[in-house]
């Protein structure tokens, strides 16, 4: 990186989570010098969005979720969110 000695945020962020019996959504704003440089490219306000997405159950007695929107990925390590990246454990 081209930063040296200086104090700055790196990433800032704040989970908003709503949960019903059929409805549930996220939303993530974050800021900070990470989306500074990482995010450069993307258009107006929606790079300061990591997550926001809305799910809707769609048969009552069956969990079934249609979800919708920006989705963090359970499955790689693409987040900015460093305590949501898989973990490999190496014994020697």
């Amino acid at each position: 990186m081209a930063r040296h000695n200086e104090l700055n945020i790196n990433l800032a962020y704040i989970s908003v989570k709503h949960s019903s019996p059929r409805i549930r959504a996220k939303f993530v704003p974050c800021f900070g010098s990470y989306i500074n440089a990482n995010y450069a490219l993307e258009q107006g306000t929606l790079r300061n969005v990591v997550e926001g997405n809305i799910g809707i159950k769609l048969f009552k007695n069956r969990e079934i979720w249609l979800d919708v929107g920006v989705l963090g990925s359970p499955y790689t390590n693409e987040s900015a969110i460093s305590k949501d990246h898989l973990i490999a454990v190496v014994n020697y």
